[in-house]
């Protein structure tokens, strides 16, 4: 058997933004977690099944779909910008990541006491600059 072997979705992170329409996996670099900072993160974060784990801001939820395949834990991303969680929503589909869920909400009045982790990754970098590629994802 010859060719390129093709790697699965969390081997690297290319091949994991490749889920994702090109717009938005533009925006990966930026503001997605690395899976090498998964890893460990969700190891940490998630050392037993028992664990449950809140990204606040989100995304795509990276974070919360990788971790989910690296641990045991249970994984609950925030992002209040929908077209993001639609795309994350399809992603966790399409993977069963059946410990991976996705909100469309903001944090002001999120309740995080039922968790026992919390993660945040440049969640509020947005906020701080004027991001086209983000505002393009958006749609502005």
């Amino acid at each position: 058997m010859t060719g390129t072997i093709i790697p699965g979705p969390f081997e690297t992170d290319e091949s994991f933004d490749s889920l994702f329409p090109v717009h938005i996996r533009q925006l990966s670099k930026l503001h997605w977690s690395p899976l090498q900072a998964v890893r460990i993160a969700s190891a940490f974060l998630a050392p037993c099944a028992e664990a449950s784990v809140i990204d606040i801001g989100a995304g795509v939820g990276k974070f919360i779909i990788a971790a989910s395949h690296f641990t045991q834990g249970h994984f609950t991303g925030i992002e209040y910008q929908k077209n993001l969680v639609v795309a994350g929503k399809k992603v966790i589909s399409g993977l069963n990541a059946t410990r991976a869920q996705l909100l469309h909400t903001g944090f002001k009045g999120f309740d995080i006491s039922p968790y026992s982790g919390i993660y945040l990754y440049n969640s509020f970098y947005e906020n701080l600059i004027a991001d086209e590629a983000l505002q393009e994802a958006n749609g502005n």
